[in-house]
């Protein structure tokens, strides 16, 4: 408790000094969205180096009244939701770009549900399966990622639900992690991992989201220093893989004795042990470690370090 109390002053230190160092350049409204976004700018011009800000705009859980028609305009609390987001990520950006980081920032915008494509009767929709994200930034390719979705698609017998879902949110935020931050595969397994489907979404990453231009190219990854060992061609195999608790690690080759070597995506050492396979089965009891990615070392006497990755849920 004493060092988490003084970590929390550090940081707020941080952060306070970093605000006192920022400044806007431009003039931002006077609602919670703005606000908020206009304070990110600030600690973005002050130094702060965080990597990733989030800012929140209540309201859009409605279901009525979405949408009105009325003496030519456009009214609703839909349209009044998405102007003030609209008004204060375009002055946001434009604040960002004054203060020459505008190609090192890109804003995504995502919701906890989605929407319908019919409308429910009272002028509004009820919550749905699907919805758009927006990419914004200097450093985004324009345009629209996949093909808009077909509306005849949805139909009174699945409940009005567009069921064709191109982009996984977490394929998005993977592709700006690995092309815009550049995060490596791994980084992003530990964030996201498609555990219904047992595999990585940076198998579905989104090709055309950051400009050719502004990718990071692929010499220059964030890495954890584990890749030295290649997973090709291993003789070793883990089962279950992701696991839950325990995990076997096992070899077709008759293994006397093997130091194992467990470590977290910080590159730092979690778990080391020497261990006689059982029939060509190491058993791995990883109860005690959070649900993450981990990179297991198998070390055999004359013989060539292998690694795995391992899964645990």
């Amino acid at each position: 408790i004493v060092q988490t109390d003084k970590l929390s002053n550090i940081y707020a230190k941080s952060v306070s000094g970093s605000f006192n160092n920022g400044n806007n350049s431009v003039t931002y409204s006077n609602n919670d969205i703005a606000n908020q976004l206009k304070t990110v700018a600030r600690l973005i011009r002050g130094g702060l180096e965080s990597k990733i800000y989030m800012v929140r705009l209540d309201g859009f859980d409605t279901h009525a009244s979405q949408l009105q028609s009325g003496n030519g305009d456009i009214l609703g609390k839909h349209n009044s939701l998405l102007s003030r987001l609209s008004e204060a990520v375009g002055v946001f950006m434009q604040d960002v770009n004054n203060l020459s980081t505008g190609e090192d920032v890109v804003a995504v915008t995502y919701s906890e549900f989605g929407r319908k494509a019919a409308e429910n009767g009272s002028k509004g929709t009820d919550h749905g399966e699907a919805a758009p994200m927006f990419v914004i930034g200097s450093s985004v390719k324009g345009g629209v990622s996949g093909t808009n979705p077909d509306l005849t698609e949805p139909t009174k017998k699945n409940n009005w639900q567009l069921k064709t879902v191109q982009h996984d949110y977490r394929a998005v935020f993977g592709t700006l992690m690995k092309d815009y931050l550049g995060a490596e595969d791994s980084t992003v397994d530990a964030a996201f991992f498609n555990q219904t489907k047992n595999e990585s979404f940076m198998d579905s990453s989104i090709p055309d989201l950051i400009k050719e231009s502004h990718r990071i190219d692929d010499t220059c990854r964030l890495s954890t220093g584990l890749d030295e060992f290649p997973e090709e061609e291993s003789n070793w195999f883990a089962a279950p893989n992701p696991f839950i608790d325990v995990v076997e690690l096992r070899s077709d080759d008759h293994v006397k004795k093997a130091l194992i070597q467990i470590y977290n995506l910080s590159g730092q050492l979690v778990k080391a042990q020497n261990i006689s396979p059982n029939n060509g089965v190491i058993r791995l009891n990883l109860n005690s470690f959070t649900p993450g990615t981990y990179i297991a070392k198998i070390k055999e006497d004359g013989k060539p370090t292998e690694r795995i990755t391992l899964i645990k849920r």
